[in-house]
């Protein structure tokens, strides 16, 4: 660019000369090549500058390819690794549906060794104590719920009992399903299997009636249905001796 310059200021000093016709011709070429010379330089130099930018932004298209190619492979890569796991996963679904019906069907085809009158008896009297234990258990519960229930009714007014009325209903459905849920997981199932055998047993056995009926099935209704049922057990068993 200095080159330049100095030639364009050669150049206008030269023209502010009074220069003789017989050198004009001389001027004229040797300007004329200064301005193509010049135009050279200066095309080259903005050559030069493009293809240095063309050469940067190919770098970079490069290296975004580059990181796009990346970016494909671990997404190719994940969408392996989630595959296979979840083949593995409900390969070992399958090997534990497998074996569990097989243990169900191991479980059904198994059965009980058949109980002697004896031993039956004595599973029997077994039941029916563990009943009556639990009959008077609950109803130590029933009156311990309903003193409570008492003493609150006492220091409370008419705007208060509304209000009690309401929680000793809740209280008790709560207490009563409590004690639905004991006879369930703890007597049912020994009942159904002691019942079972003594109707293969016991000829002409009555059938349960009422709240002792629907104790066998895990309910309890009526006035108390467990001391109705531990009757009835012990009266079958007496049948059966």
């Amino acid at each position: 660019m200095r080159i330049v310059e100095l030639i364009f200021g050669r150049m206008s000093f030269s023209l502010s000369l009074k220069v003789p016709k017989r050198h004009q011709g001389k001027w004229l070429i040797v300007g004329g090549g200064a301005m193509v010379l010049s135009a050279a330089v200066v095309g080259h130099v903005v050559t030069r500058q493009a293809c240095h930018q063309v050469a940067v932004l190919s770098q970079q298209m490069h290296q975004m390819q580059s990181r796009m190619d990346s970016i494909v492979r671990q997404q190719a890569e994940l969408s392996e690794t989630v595959t296979a796991t979840r083949h593995a996963i409900e390969l070992d679904r399958d090997k534990e549906w497998s074996h569990l019906i097989e243990l169900v069907g191991a479980i059904a085809e198994t059965r009980p060794a058949k109980l002697s009158n004896a031993q039956l008896i004595r599973r029997a009297m077994a039941l029916i104590h563990r009943i009556r234990e639990m009959n008077e258990r609950q109803k130590e519960q029933d009156e311990a719920e309903m003193q409570s229930e008492m003493l609150e009714r006492r220091n409370s007014n008419a705007t208060q009992l509304q209000e009690l009325m309401a929680k000793f209903i809740s209280r008790n459905q709560r207490l009563h399903t409590a004690q639905e849920y004991e006879l369930q997981m703890n007597l049912v199932g020994e009942m159904e299997y002691v019942m079972g055998e003594l109707k293969n047993r016991v000829p002409n056995l009555p059938v349960p009636q009422g709240p002792t009926r629907i104790a066998l099935t895990g309910h309890l209704v009526g006035p108390d249905p467990l001391f109705s049922l531990a009757n009835y057990l012990e009266l079958a068993v007496k049948k059966l001796q």
